[in-house]
């Protein structure tokens, strides 16, 4: 669909690749501040200030991964010709909000729209 020349290919797999290992540190400490979070909140002591505390540390998280996800999908954009982007963008908005960070966006949907 997007008909990627083979440097946009290349580009694309270092973007999607540098992005990734920028996320994971994010995405593993979400994880366990969830994780945390729900010890917390199962705990017979429960302790309202240490949940509220880490409640904020999550949503700050999210916070992050979503700015990433933002410059990272502006940054993909930008190696687009005007054409590409709107069939890009035209696909990024049936995704829905309801796509998880990390899902099933990113590199894969570029290797479907190479040819």
């Amino acid at each position: 669909l997007l008909n990627l020349s083979e440097e946009q290919l290349e580009q694309v797999q270092e973007h999607w690749l540098n992005g990734q290992k920028e996320m994971l540190p994010l995405r593993n400490q979400l994880q366990e501040k969830n994780a945390r979070l729900q010890t917390l909140t199962t705990s017979a002591n429960y302790d309202e200030k240490a949940v509220n505390a880490l409640v904020k540390e999550i949503g700050d998280l999210q916070n992050q991964i979503l700015a990433k996800r933002v410059a990272h999908r502006q940054e993909m954009r930008n190696l687009l010709t005007d054409e590409q982007r709107i069939t890009f963008d035209s696909f990024q908005s049936r995704k829905g909000p309801g796509m998880r960070a990390g899902g099933r966006s990113g590199y894969n949907n570029f290797r479907g729209f190479r040819r």
